[in-house]
């Protein structure tokens, strides 16, 4: 490192000095503590919606069974068991692969950049491991299934 890189270094750490001088640390919580708030309430309304819309679906057959028993039609058996329609296990593991490999891709872009002292965190990148490999397994489940079964 010759003489003016290390005046250009020094300058951009007293740049970056004044600029985190005047960064509110009260005001950084407080917004990321609404992210979170609005993060929670976002997942309570996605849940409660999915409820609600079972809810209103199960409603629904049960209003249609009771109309059919009351003017004396045969009930089709697929209407009391449900839709008879077997879980893909090749389209779940297709699914759960998916998300393992973008989970791993998320946290190793997140822990990929070097900042401050510490070293990043590289074992997140493998939490998506266990999504990745869960699907790999319906997958290979349903592949052996289609052959043999």
């Amino acid at each position: 490192m010759d003489q003016s890189d290390a005046k250009d270094l020094a300058e951009a750490n007293q740049m970056l000095n004044q600029t985190l001088s005047h960064v509110d640390a009260t005001s950084i919580a407080n917004h990321a503590l609404y992210n979170g708030i609005v993060l929670w309430v976002l997942i309570a309304a996605i849940i409660g919606a999915v409820i609600y819309f079972r809810y209103k679906a199960s409603i629904e057959r049960t209003r249609l069974l009771q109309s059919l028993v009351e003017k004396g039609l045969p009930i089709p058996p697929e209407l009391v068991a449900g839709s008879g329609k077997k879980p893909n296990p090749v389209a779940r593991g297709m699914v759960l692969i998916s998300v393992g490999l973008a989970t791993s891709l998320f946290f190793w872009a997140m822990t990929s950049g070097y900042f401050g002292e510490k070293e990043p965190d590289t074992w997140l990148a493998f939490l998506g491991v266990f999504p990745l490999f869960i699907g790999i397994a319906h997958l290979a489940f349903g592949i052996y299934q289609g052959r043999h079964g």
